[in-house]
C-alpha cells in the first residue's frame, strides 16, 4: 500500500517537473527567436523559424505547430517584435491539453 502510494507520488513529481521544463524550453525558444529576429540582418520569419526549431530540438513537433510573430512600436518609439507560442500543457508524458500554454519572448530593434 505504501509503496504503490510512493510510485504514484513519484510519478505526479516527474509530470510537474516535466511540465515546467516545457515551459521554460517554450519560453527560451521565444526569447531567443525574438533577440534572433531583431538582428540586423534577420526578418521576423527568421525569428520564428528559429523558435520552432529550439523547440523541435527538445520537444515534440506538436509543441511547434503555434508560433506567430509580431512587430509593434511602443508608446516610447522602439520597434517590438514578439514571438508568441501556444502549445499543450503535458498531463499524461507529452500528452496533454492543446493551447494551454502560452509564452511570449520580445526583443527591441536596434536603433542605429
Amino acid at each position: 500500500m505504501v509503496s504503490a502510494l510512493l510510485v504514484l507520488l513519484t510519478v505526479a513529481i516527474l509530470q510537474v517537473s516535466y511540465a515546467f521544463y516545457t515551459r521554460n524550453i517554450l519560453l527560451d525558444a521565444a526569447s531567443a527567436g525574438a533577440r534572433y529576429g531583431t538582428l540586423y540582418d534577420r526578418t521576423p520569419e527568421e525569428g520564428r523559424e528559429r523558435a520552432e526549431q529550439i523547440i523541435r530540438g527538445n520537444l515534440p513537433e506538436s509543441y511547434a505547430q503555434d508560433v506567430h510573430t509580431s512587430v509593434y512600436v511602443d508608446p516610447s518609439g522602439i520597434r517590438i517584435l514578439e514571438v508568441h507560442i501556444t502549445a499543450p500543457l503535458p498531463v499524461l508524458g507529452p500528452w496533454g491539453f492543446p493551447g494551454s500554454i502560452s509564452v511570449s519572448g520580445h526583443a527591441a530593434y536596434i536603433q542605429s
